[in-house]
């Protein structure tokens, strides 16, 4: 029998206690989704049910981005200024390559990647996805796999044993770069599959290698 928050908004109940789980307040909760605080404190007292990808089309704007993670979401909080400074550098670089270069399409963070079982979407801060693999995929979907280069800004929210969960996920489905932007260390990890990390800072140049060939930037620069 569906709950309360089924039947009147379509809003799965898992969802609300995911929800709640991930941090939001039951208040928040019952503001945003427009609900009575008894079908919320009814949907967060069920037994635990793991949410699917299905489930985020159903998230209503509160002013953060989540992620999903084997059922669980993650709830991002705004970004202070050292991130945003970072995330907009490399994208910005990126973006004007692109426009002499139309190799592909550049994604900033709400966009959602499927990485593996039904039960993952992750929404790297900035994702590259080429024009053969952009094409397919409808404009109102996530994408099926991994961006084929995937940035992710270290930020409280998005620790490192985080970044490191989410770079197996890229590698493993699709992947074929991962850049890890420290910018409060003011340097980038770059990953690829069967190859040990490897480190840039000051002077070193960022290189798209095979997969954005022809871009480069010195890491010095997207600080």
């Amino acid at each position: 029998m569906a709950l309360a928050s089924d039947q009147r908004t379509g809003v799965p109940a898992r969802l609300l206690a995911g929800l709640h789980r991930a941090g939001m307040p039951v208040g928040e909760i019952v503001e945003v989704y427009e609900l009575p605080p008894e079908a919320v404190l009814r949907a967060i007292g069920a037994a635990f049910e793991p949410l699917c990808v299905e489930d985020m089309e159903q998230l209503r704007d509160d002013d953060h981005r989540y992620e999903l993670w084997e059922g669980e979401l993650w709830r991002m909080s705004p970004t202070k200024k050292r991130h945003g400074r970072g995330t907009s550098r490399i994208a910005v670089r990126i973006g004007i390559f692109l426009e002499s270069n139309p190799f592909g399409s550049l994604y900033l963070g709400e966009v959602g990647f499927r990485v593996g079982p039904g039960r993952r979407l992750l929404c790297p801060d900035v994702a590259y996805v080429s024009r053969e693999r952009d094409a397919p995929v409808g404009d109102d979907e996530f994408f099926p796999y991994a961006p084929d280069i995937a940035i992710e800004v270290l930020s409280p929210d998005n620790t490192g044993p985080k970044v490191r969960r989410k770079v197996r996920a890229f590698l493993a489905n699709g992947a074929r770069l991962v850049w890890a932007l420290n910018a409060r260390r003011q340097m980038m990890t770059v990953y690829r599959t069967g190859t040990e990390p490897q480190v840039l800072r000051g002077e070193d140049v960022l290189s798209g290698e095979d997969v954005l060939p022809g871009f480069t930037v010195r890491v010095a620069d997207l600080f």
